[in-house]
């Protein structure tokens, strides 16, 4: 199956360039979908979710983004990132969009663990992301406790043993 390369208009082109040669100093990934957003521009590359806001460019490497996902009866692309802040961006034909969103965000996971902790109802999560930007940076892991679990020493002991379980087995 063919897939037309996402186009963007020359001038979106040329900002989207302009901010990411100023935000990481290296000419941008390749562009793997685009679609015009409310307020702006939606750009996946393969190392960072693009967002253009009233002309100004925000970019988030797929490895901070926690959780995320397309809701078709709004239209809307959803995320979380790790440190807890949220985005979204809403689209009346978003293409490609939802599909390369939910592939970038599982290229950047490598260990995903669920963590079952006595008493609780969904216990915790272990996690380690890589940087799509750099495969040789170090993995980073992340500890995430389920809805309901309270952040108690019993808890986060549980947590901290299986992340360090986790990253003797696959910490190279």
């Amino acid at each position: 199956m063919f897939f037309r390369r996402p186009r963007l208009a020359p001038d979106v082109h040329a900002q989207l360039t302009d901010a990411y040669l100023g935000e990481f100093g290296r000419q941008p990934a390749r562009i793997l979908a685009a679609a015009e957003a409310v307020g702006g521009w939606c750009v996946l590359l393969a190392d960072v979710l693009a967002i253009q806001d009233h002309r100004e460019w925000r970019f988030t490497p797929w490895h901070r983004i926690e959780q995320g996902g397309w809701n078709d009866q709004n239209s809307e692309l959803r995320w979380e990132l790790v440190d807890g802040r949220r985005g979204n961006a809403l689209f009346d034909e978003p293409g490609r969009i939802p599909e390369v969103f939910r592939e970038r965000v599982q290229a950047s996971i490598v260990v995903h663990k669920q963590i079952p902790i006595e008493g609780t109802r969904e216990g915790g999560i272990v996690s380690a992301r890589r940087n799509l930007a750099n495969r040789d940076a170090p993995l980073e892991w992340r500890i995430r406790r389920g809805r309901g679990t309270a952040e108690t020493p019993e808890n986060m002991f549980v947590l901290e043993a299986a992340l360090a379980d986790l990253k003797t087995d696959w910490d190279i």
